[in-house]
């Protein structure tokens, strides 16, 4: 029978099961997850930031932006570089993302990021998502 479930408890459920097996078929017992959160400020004012969550040895980009304000003034940038910084201080070897067709492809390109798939019409039709790598 499928029922609704309180979402926080499920999610605590379901990692229980997927941790328990990772543990039994890798040793591991755990993904060494955490949150890395960024903000970019001038003068008391939020520019931007970046939140980006880490998996054993790997960073996933959730959310990057810039107000449009301060754009063009490398805002973005620096917060990839200082996410970076700190990625390699963790000892993490890889950095991922997804962007979209009418986002920042070229961005990531200039800083290194290889585009390594692509899917037509996600998250709705007519666009395309991208998926990026970085090795660090």
């Amino acid at each position: 029978m499928i029922v609704c479930r309180d979402a926080v408890e499920n999610g605590a459920a379901l990692d229980a099961l997927l941790l328990a097996e990772l543990t039994e078929k890798t040793g591991r017992t755990t993904r060494n997850a955490q949150t890395i959160s960024l903000a970019f400020e001038e003068k008391n004012v939020y520019a931007g930031g970046l939140l980006a969550q880490t998996l054993f040895e790997s960073c996933y980009i959730e959310l990057l932006a810039v107000r449009k304000e301060f754009r063009g003034r490398g805002i973005a940038r620096q917060l990839m570089e200082a996410l970076e910084t700190q990625a390699r201080a963790l000892g993490l070897h890889t950095i991922h993302l997804t962007t979209q067709d009418y986002q920042a492809r070229g961005f990531y390109r200039k800083l290194g990021y290889t585009c390594i798939a692509e899917a037509a019409d996600l998250p709705f039709a007519g666009t395309i998502r991208y998926y990026f790598l970085k090795r660090l």
